[in-house]
Order: structure tokens, then C-alpha cells, then sequence
């Protein structure tokens, strides 16, 4: 039909299907669309898949070259009061009314340190706080503790002294009575005179002559910046208090070497165990008044950085005659029995020591102690006591468990042999 004046010309359209053809066109562009989404897609998930099946090998492995120091268990049903880093250490002493006094530290989760106390007066445990506002402690301080009697005389009350960190690295020495005042704790002269390592553990020891009223106090510790060992040590004799000095030894340890001595019997004579620079345990000769490190012992047993670790001691001379007697225990009668964790602390290991024997594995004889699906988080020994208190973590936060040490001279399986005694009260009165 010719066109009209004034009227727009319209080409017919074309109809497929009941649908014009650009709407077949668009739907034909959407199809291709989709598909190619769909394509890249699966490629994309295959490609994730691939990728974290490689990364997951990859930490598997890791895990395998390079298990955790430590895995605590707690989750949100933790309920303990104790922090999940906490240090321990232990006392043990008997007053001159014959009565039975024990004292374990421990870091409660607010960083304040803890005492729990038991005598055997009242054979229970209270646990109470020993640091206030004048300290603020490092979370996960190392700690050690020592006692002995002022001016090395019996007619005073017994002193302890707590060593533990600041959250500047500053060592401090907390201590009770203080100034005279029982119950009461207070900064002593050790505190703020070093600083220590990051990593660094704790010893000590004091030793009391009361026939020449002499003492030597010595606490072991790492310096800031330095893998060897620093001894600072306080002495005093009938007439002359003398202030604190330091040594730094130059021999070389792992950085955050665990560290514990005990005697050996003889007076001014212990054995210290520490790590070398490889982690392996290894034991020195440490004379007191003479300040001596010699005859060092390198062991195949692995002590890595912040292992838990304790020494008790034992006194087997009881077994033997003075004719059967060894030599060397003449001099050195004590047996040392050693406890540490395993590298990932889901263990522990037993190792005794004598000047005869060596260093034996023991690990059987406190079996029957441990349990499955715990983590060992620290450990503790007095001097010269039948106790070891244990620090582990069940997945509801960590308890210290006190177990009983074998007297010396038994046999295996009797009723002196290790056991566990109970709990200690990290709460109020247990």
C-alpha cells in the first residue's frame, strides 16, 4: 500500500514459534550466558579443590615436622582459675614445733600469682594471693621459690621467697613475712636489679649453714639478649650481709632452656640440668661457694624450650652397707629422679640419676599415673620432699594434681612407690 502522507513506514514482522525473532535472539544470548557461567564454575571448583587438597598436605606435614610445644585443650566449659601458661613451684619445710608446712605457686587467669598453702596441723590446702598492684606480672612468668630462716637463725620465722617477672621483663623477688610482719608479702632486694629473656626459665637454691651461721642463695635465669646462663647469688655470714652479684657463665644454652637442680647430699654440691644449644638435656656439676660449673653430662633425652620439668630426690644408701656402698656415693648418696614432658606435652617422661648408675629410663614406673587426652602444662619439686605437683589440662581448664614421690630404698610396685595423693586447692579452701 503506497504510503500515506504523514505515516511512519512499518516493515511486517516475522513471527517463529509464536515468538517475534528478537526475542529468540535474546534468549539465545542469555543461553550462552549461562553455560559459559557454568563452565567456569566447575573449572573453579576444580581448581579450589585441587588447591586445598595441596594446601592440606602441606599442613599435615607441617604438623608432622613441626608439632606444638604445647596444645591445651580448655575450651569455653574452662572453669579453672589457674591461666593456661602458668609457671609452678614448690616448697617444703619443717618448723621447730616438728610441723609440716607445704606451698605450691601458681598464675591465676587475672596474672595475679597465687599461693596455696597446707600444714599438716590442718592437712588442707588454701590458696590465697601473693602480688598486688605494686607488680604486674608477666602472663606466663617463670617461677621459683625458696625458704630458710633470717640471719640463718631458727628463733626467726621461716621467709619465702617467690621469684617471678614483670610484664617489663624486670625479675622480682616476692616475700613473706616481710619486713617482720607475717602474712605479709613485699618486694625484696633482688627485685628490679635484672632483666630477663622473653623465653627464660627459673632456678634456685638456699643453702643455710647454721654451724658458721653462712648462706648462699642463688637464683639461675637467662638475660635479656643472652643464650647462656646468669647466676645471681646473695651470701651472708656471722657478721656481713653482703648485696646480690651476678655471674654470666660462657657456655651456651637454648634459648628458653628449661632449668632445675637438686643436691646430691653433700653440702654446697648440686647437679643442674639444663638444655644445650640443640635442646638436648644436659647435666653440669654446680658447687655453691665456689661458683664452679665442671663435668658436664650430655643425655640423647629432647628438653625443648619451656618444657615442664622437675628433679626430685631420693636417698638410696639405705640399701646398702657401708662395704657395698659405691664409692662415689660417699660423697654424692642421692639419687635424682627426673620428670619432663614430651615434645608435644601429651606425656611425661621418667629418668632417674645416681653417681653409680647414670641416667635411667623410668617412664614405666609412672605409667600407671598417666592419662589419656591430657596435657601436661608445667611441673614442680620441692628440695629435699616426697612431693611432685603436676599441672594439666583435660579440656576444662588446668588442675594441679600432687602426687606422692617413693621414699628411698623401695621396690617397685610397693606402698612407697608413686601415686597420686589429691588435688591442690587453686580456689579457696580445698
Amino acid at each position: 500500500m503506497p504510503q500515506s502522507p504523514g505515516e511512519d513506514y512499518q516493515q511486517p514482522r516475522k513471527i517463529y514459534f509464536g515468538l517475534q525473532r528478537r526475542t529468540w535472539i535474546i534468549l539465545a544470548i542469555i543461553s550462552i550466558v549461562i553455560l559459559a557461567a557454568a563452565i567456569g564454575g566447575a573449572v573453579g571448583a576444580t581448581t579450589r579443590k585441587s588447591e586445598m587438597k595441596t594446601s592440606t598436605s602441606s599442613t599435615s606435614a607441617n604438623r608432622t615436622a613441626n608439632p606444638p610445644t604445647a596444645t591445651p585443650t580448655s575450651n569455653l566449659m574452662d572453669k579453672s582459675p589457674v591461666h593456661i601458661n602458668s609457671s609452678l613451684a614448690a616448697l617444703h619445710w619443717n618448723d621447730t614445733s616438728s610441723i609440716g608446712h607445704r606451698r605450691v605457686y601458681f598464675q591465676h587467669k587475672n596474672g595475679t600469682i597465687f599461693e596455696s598453702a597446707w600444714n599438716s596441723n590442718t592437712s588442707g590446702w588454701t590458696a590465697s594471693p601473693i602480688t598486688d598492684s605494686s607488680i604486674d606480672a608477666a602472663i606466663g612468668t617463670p617461677l621459683t621459690a625458696e625458704n630458710g630462716y633470717p640471719h640463718v637463725n631458727r628463733s626467726w620465722d621461716m621467709v619465702q621467697s617467690v621469684f617471678l617477672t614483670s610484664s617489663t621483663g624486670e625479675i622480682y623477688e616476692r616475700q613473706t613475712p616481710y619486713k617482720e610482719q607475717v602474712g605479709l608479702w613485699g618486694n625484696d632486694n633482688f627485685s628490679g636489679l635484672f632483666s630477663i629473656s622473653n623465653a627464660s626459665s627459673f632456678t634456685a637454691y638456699w643453702n643455710q649453714d647454721f654451724k658458721n651461721a653462712s648462706q648462699i642463695l642463688v637464683v639461675l635465669f637467662q638475660e635479656i639478649g643472652a643464650n647462656s646462663l646468669t647466676i645471681g647469688k646473695y651470701t651472708s655470714d656471722n657478721e656481713t650481709s653482703y648485696p646480690w652479684v651476678s655471674r654470666r657463665e660462657s657456655i651456651s644454652i637454648l634459648d628458653g632452656s628449661p632449668m632445675a637442680m637438686a643436691s646430691v647430699g653433700e653440702e654446697y654440691s648440686l647437679m643442674l640440668y639444663m638444655a644445650d644449644s640443640e635442646g638436648v638435656m644436659i647435666q653440669y656439676q654446680y658447687q655453691l661457694d665456689t661458683d664452679t660449673l665442671s663435668r658436664s653430662r650430655r643425655t640423647t633425652y629432647p628438653l625443648p624450650r619451656r618444657t615442664p620439668f622437675c628433679v626430685a630426690t631420693q636417698d638410696n644408701t639405705p640399701l646398702f652397707t657401708q662395704d657395698t656402698l659405691p664409692e662415689c656415693a660417699k660423697t654424692e648418696p642421692w639419687t635424682h629422679l627426673l620428670l619432663f614432658g614430651t615434645p608435644d606435652r601429651g606425656d611425661l617422661r621418667h629418668v632417674s640419676w645416681n653417681c653409680s648408675s647414670g641416667f635411667n629410663d623410668r617412664t614405666a614406673m609412672i605409667k600407671p599415673l598417666l592419662k589419656r587426652n591430657r596435657t601436661y602444662l608445667n611441673l614442680a619439686a620441692a628440695h629435699q620432699d616426697n612431693r611432685v605437683y603436676v599441672v594439666y589440662d583435660e579440656g576444662e581448664g588446668p588442675v594441679i594434681e600432687e602426687w606422692n614421690v617413693p621414699q628411698g630404698g623401695y621396690n617397685a610396685g610397693d606402698a612407697q612407690g608413686w601415686s597420686v595423693l589429691g588435688t591442690v586447692a587453686v580456689n579457696g579452701t580445698e
